[in-house]
């Protein structure tokens, strides 16, 4: 497929030096940046043990993840080379609230309330969205670049800029699992699966369990729970289109199939497939939130991963891939 796509573009130039030229820099370039990342460990194994169970310490729920005893996502990722990170502990989010607070409580009871399976207290849109938004970054945030790329005014951006923008973007990502994953394995928080049904022992006064409680989609992923990963990936993707585009840029953005419940499982259509957001950070700001309308994060860990996405993107986008002067119109 991608060998297609590329004797697609190279079909439409006519053979010769400058041709030829072109393709050689380009396969050096691309060797230079896989040399770079030799040893990234991308894909290492970490290691993981479970902390003993307590108020607050993630814990484990193979029957809810559909996961092999003893399995945790993530600790790897905690440990590989960002692109544009000095490391990945750069950006240190605060801790999450103590179990005991007014704070915790607040956000506990929210999470339990309008993220339960079925709830009477969530609105039809708040279960739309909340599913909607389940469809990972790495997907969802390249096939809305792609759409504001070929339509309308940003359809003219010129190459050197879109490419830009797409090598921020997606490098942005990376870098945001990077960090959140460290900073998720740093703290080890809960997540409301545990929280709610394990209440009782929480030792807070104002907080109850309910034994039976399930979330929205039925579903948790393996790994602790604060910041959200999903609200800093699309805090990142999408800061860096608002710094491409500008902030106050309504678009309608469409997400045709999710997974019914974790990774893996049945195909379910969206309808309606579309959203609309008046603007970048509002669409970011509703990406997070969504996770606490599914039932999977505490109202604290969406906003502190919106957070943390955004300033990995500032960061990227003012330091990284600038130009060394203005291409030339030639270039362009």
């Amino acid at each position: 497929d991608l060998e297609r796509e590329r004797d697609r573009w190279l079909g439409a130039l006519a053979d010769g030096e400058e041709k030829a030229a072109g393709v050689a820099l380009g396969r050096a370039v691309a060797e230079a940046i896989l040399r770079a990342r030799e040893g990234d460990d991308w894909d290492a194994q970490a290691e993981y043990t479970f902390h003993p169970m307590g108020p607050g310490v993630y814990a484990e729920f193979r029957q809810h993840s559909a996961t092999p005893q003893g399995f945790v996502f993530g600790a790897g990722w905690a440990k590989a080379r960002p692109f544009f990170l000095r490391a990945a502990d750069q950006f240190r989010t605060p801790p999450p609230p103590e179990i005991g607070s007014a704070a915790y409580t607040e956000a506990f009871n929210e999470v339990k309330e309008v993220g339960r399976e079925a709830s009477p207290a969530r609105s039809p849109d708040q279960t739309h969205l909340a599913l909607w938004w389940k469809d990972f970054a790495e997907s969802s945030m390249n096939r809305l670049a792609r759409q504001l790329l070929t339509a309308g005014k940003a359809g003219r951006m010129d190459l050197f800029d879109a490419t830009r923008l797409f090598a921020l973007m997606n490098a942005s990502i990376f870098d945001g699992y990077v960090s959140v994953f460290e900073n998720k394995f740093h703290f080890n928080h809960w997540r409301p699966f545990t929280a709610i049904r394990w209440a009782d022992e929480d030792g807070n006064p104002d907080t109850w369990a309910q034994p039976d409680w399930n979330n929205t989609h039925r579903h948790t992923y393996p790994f602790p729970s604060y910041p959200s990963a999903h609200g800093t990936v699309c805090a990142a993707a999408l800061t860096v289109l608002a710094r491409s585009f500008g902030d106050a840029h309504p678009f309608t953005m469409t997400t045709p199939l999710v997974h019914e419940g974790g990774p893996m499982s049945p195909l379910m259509k969206m309808e309606p497939p579309t959203r609309s957001f008046p603007s970048f950070s509002s669409a970011a700001q509703e990406c997070a939130i969504s996770r606490v309308y599914l039932g999977i994060h505490f109202r604290y860990d969406s906003e502190a991963g919106n957070r943390l996405g955004g300033q990995i993107a500032e960061y990227a986008w003012d330091n990284f891939l600038v130009p060394v002067e203005a291409p030339s119109a030639h270039l362009r």
